[in-house]
């Protein structure tokens, strides 16, 4: 039997199984289908891609896969999302596939969907049972984070405990990790492609408010209200990865 190398460990760690790599996800399937549409149909540099509409009817996939594979490609150097303007073939591109080349991470409209769900969840049975003095820590951390929209380095770090807190006060201690895991994701590059391209002060200062409005009902102890608001919170999210 073969022995395992130090770099065959961190393969199977890094995959999280002793398969082999985890096939590509959708987005990436359908990348390497746009990439083949520019080629076959031969798109010049410069050359403007169908519109958003158009390609969602064409591959026969959601709006959100089709903008995750534009983002692969340009995480790919194949093309150039211009907000506003629409996605534009590059001068010079790889003749292969390179999108496929990228970890089959989670795309940002899928981890977002289940952020909905888990932290819908979590906030209200935090709501219920968190103790006064962790919802009082929790307003001491919104505070911070509506201090710190000036400074995007702050703000992530703020905002990233006042999630996992909630999930902390759930008083289920397997959501606290999940949570903080789903985060990690954030430091991925298709996420990073997307939302580091679409930060803005104005958007952190609308999370300020969402995040003081969930504390708020959590204080007064409405779950219902509190989850409808996160749920409200991460939506927002959403709509900003729709129209990036």
């Amino acid at each position: 039997m073969k022995q395992l190398t130090d770099e065959d460990v961190l393969s199977l760690k890094s995959n999280g199984t002793d398969r082999g790599p985890r096939p590509p996800r959708l987005y990436q399937e359908v990348a390497a289908r746009l990439e083949a549409m520019m080629r076959n149909e031969k798109y010049r540099g410069g050359s403007r891609l169908p519109p958003e509409r158009e390609l969602v009817k064409r591959l026969g996939v959601s709006r959100q896969t089709v903008r995750e594979a534009l983002l692969a490609l340009e995480i790919a150097n194949v093309v150039e999302i211009r907000i506003g303007s629409g996605v534009f073939v590059r001068d010079r591109r790889p003749n292969v596939a390179q999108s496929l080349l990228l970890p089959p991470e989670p795309g940002p409209a899928e981890v977002l969907e289940i952020r909905r769900v888990i932290e819908g969840e979590s906030v209200y049975r935090a709501t219920m049972r968190a103790e006064d003095s962790q919802i009082e820590e929790l307003v001491a951390i919104v505070e911070e984070t509506s201090k710190s929209v000036e400074d995007f380095e702050a703000y992530n770090t703020f905002d990233q405990r006042l999630h996992v807190m909630i999930a902390e006060c759930s008083g289920n201690s397997l959501i606290a990790p999940y949570v903080d895991h789903l985060w990690e994701f954030r430091k991925g590059p298709l996420w990073n492609t997307w939302y580091l391209g679409s930060r803005s002060v104005e958007h952190r200062r609308r999370s300020a408010t969402d995040h003081r409005e969930i504390v708020s009902f959590m204080r007064q102890r409405q779950p219902d209200e509190a989850r409808i608001a996160m749920v409200a919170h991460i939506d927002r999210l959403v709509q900003r990865f729709m129209s990036f």
